[in-house]
């Protein structure tokens, strides 16, 4: 279990292994404690390998660099023991310069992690910074690039992703259906979608997606969490009502049991859409405000005048210069020492200019 608690002013995440016994949950050991968490970007998803190794991914909590830096537990899918111990065969084990949990580095904010029966294969869902959404195959000691690649930018010794969503789907929990009450969808990676507001269906060939459809399109909303159950139906979640992007509606949020067409019971229904890759369809015009709400705010704050996180970008000197060109330049190549990505390739240069033009704006009003 995945606990976010307070230290001091600071959240941290730990994770607990408990017993559960006549409907209680006893025996708490602590796996691994003091994580640095935020109330975005925290993960956590937690599963169980083939090999009885415990799974963990974490998220940058909203300071990008920390998921290149093997000192930190952030962005990453660290590995345990079942008893929170560290097995000598984690790829930084012997590694005097990495944290010996690590599995993998590079990760943004994965929030699902699943094994493909037969072939053991890991994959991962994760969010990207604006658009840019990932499935990617896990592999044991390699980088996933976050900060300084992301959506289908390359770089040498980092990993692309095997398919990237832009727009966003919000990518949450992802599993592979081997029940015997949906043939249709036996042996296919399923992937719970917010922002799609649906179920993600990715059927596979060895290592490549070569098809997709979304089953309940905008019918329960944000759809959190999806399981197998040991009756062979599909249990899913809702989440309505996160703040910000929530719309709560009457008798949320809800857990939803899908049974196949031909049941005796009340068949939830599909909503089939054909459709190609979501990566290939065109990005989602945004206004000048939802720019910099998705590209700014988490690290500058929702006025530009800087958090513990980001500079003040309308009254502080800017360390890269100030002039229009200067912040363009700044905005498309990143500052990827202090956890800055890269935009270009993320946003049009059209976008990256209306953010400039805005804080040149904000800074000559901040002088009158």
């Amino acid at each position: 279990m995945a606990n976010d608690y307070w230290q001091g002013t600071k959240m941290r995440l730990q994770i607990v292994r408990y017993e559960f016994r006549n409907d209680t949950l006893i025996k708490p050991l602590v796996i691994r404690d003091d994580i640095h968490a935020n109330q975005n970007h925290t993960g956590c998803r937690l599963v169980f390998g083939p090999d009885k190794k415990l799974y963990i991914t974490t998220g940058d909590a909203d300071e990008a660099i920390l998921a290149q830096d093997l000192k930190a537990l952030n962005g990453k899918i660290l590995r345990f023991n079942d008893d929170g111990t560290i097995p000598p065969d984690n790829p930084f084990f012997n590694n005097d310069t990495a944290r010996k949990e690590i599995w993998t580095y590079g990760h943004r904010n994965p929030q699902g992690l699943v094994f493909e029966p037969g072939t053991n294969t890991l994959f991962d869902s994760e969010h990207g910074p604006t658009g840019g959404d990932e499935i990617n195959i896990v592999k044991k000691g390699m980088n996933y690039g976050w900060p300084i690649i992301h959506h289908q930018l390359a770089k040498e010794g980092m990993v692309t992703p095997l398919a990237e969503f832009t727009p966003s789907i919000g990518p949450s929990e992802a599993m592979f259906y081997k029940g015997d009450k949906f043939s249709q969808l036996k042996g296919k990676l399923l992937v719970a979608c917010m922002r799609g507001e649906g179920i993600l269906v990715l059927p596979l060939n060895s290592d490549k997606i070569v098809s997709q459809e979304i089953l309940f399109k905008k019918t329960f909303g944000r759809i959190r969490s999806l399981i197998t159950g040991p009756d062979g139906y599909i249990y899913m979640s809702t989440t309505n009502v996160d703040p910000a992007e929530g719309k709560p509606r009457p008798g949320d949020d809800m857990i939803l049991r899908l049974r196949p067409s031909g049941s005796s019971n009340l068949m939830l229904t599909s909503q089939k859409i054909d459709a190609n890759m979501v990566a290939q369809t065109s990005p989602v015009k945004m206004t000048t405000s939802m720019l910099i709400q998705q590209m700014c705010a988490s690290c500058h704050g929702n006025d530009l005048k800087g958090t513990d996180k980001g500079a003040n970008l309308i009254t502080a000197t800017l360390k890269h210069g100030s002039d229009k060109q200067s912040i363009i330049n700044t905005i498309t190549n990143g500052v990827l020492d202090k956890g800055m990505p890269a935009w270009n390739g993320a946003i049009s240069k059209v976008d990256i200019d209306k953010i400039a033009s805005y804080i040149i704006a904000k800074r000559k009003a901040a002088k009158r």
